[in-house]
């Protein structure tokens, strides 16, 4: 019994010693003509542990940004093969479909709550962000240079009413009237304690299991009823 308390007693020094650390997380980005890459250092315990992931980005061709899609072709030619479906709509399935509509954003309200929470608990310091760029004609320079302000102080906007901005953020957009090119440093640093994520993710899994949303329409409802009478078949 004796060890039974020692060993429980260990688990138990060990959870809080890890429910109470900071995790720092520095990020560093770097975009330019010669260097494009993103660098995330996870540290702890002051240095002890860390853990980096260096992020390649991916080059654009000098053509222009090229996407496929896989599309898949169905022959409309042979009239037997459409199929014309008549439905009525009630008005108990208007109702039931407001309904599930109300139960929807409930949840997602509620899920949006618990993220919150915990990203208002998240720390970012020493932001810095600048830019420096030329586009080959000083007009559009100009042009660019307010856009690419506007966009910056709109982002800090977001992150400020998202995060918690521990220090001023320093943003700066430098532009070229002469030549062409573009190079962007960001660098900051995020904190926040391990025990406030496993909070978070604690109450999502209770959330979760206790708190599901139950439709009256299809396809939800029906499909979960049909799926249910597949396997007791």
């Amino acid at each position: 019994m004796i060890w039974v308390g020692v060993v429980l007693c260990i688990f138990v020094l060990i959870f809080l010693v890890i429910y109470f650390t900071t995790l720092t997380i520095l990020i560093r980005v770097h975009k330019s003509d010669k260097r494009n890459e993103a660098i995330f250092i996870f540290k702890c315990w002051n240095g002890l542990i860390r853990y980096e992931i260096k992020i390649p980005f991916l080059k654009i061709d000098d053509d222009g940004p090229n996407v496929v899609f896989e599309e898949d072709k169905k022959s409309g030619n042979n009239p037997k093969k459409e199929k014309k479906e008549t439905k009525k709509v009630t008005p108990e399935e208007v109702t039931d479909s407001f309904s599930d509509m109300k139960t929807l954003l409930e949840h997602i309200k509620a899920m949006h709550k618990i993220i919150s929470s915990f990203m208002a608990t998240i720390k970012i310091r020493n932001f810095k962000w600048e830019t420096m760029f030329a586009t080959g004609d000083a007009a559009r320079t100009g042009i660019a240079t307010g856009l690419m302000w506007t966009t910056k102080t709109t982002f800090i906007s977001v992150i400020s009413t998202i995060f918690r901005l521990m220090n001023k953020p320093v943003i700066h957009v430098q532009p070229v009237f002469q030549g062409k090119g573009l190079e962007s440093r960001l660098s900051c640093m995020v904190q926040f304690r391990i025990g406030n994520a496993m909070k978070a993710g604690f109450k999502m899994i209770r959330y979760w299991r206790g708190g599901k949303a139950t439709f009256k329409t299809l396809p939800l409802s029906k499909l979960s009823s049909t799926k249910k009478n597949e396997t007791m078949n």
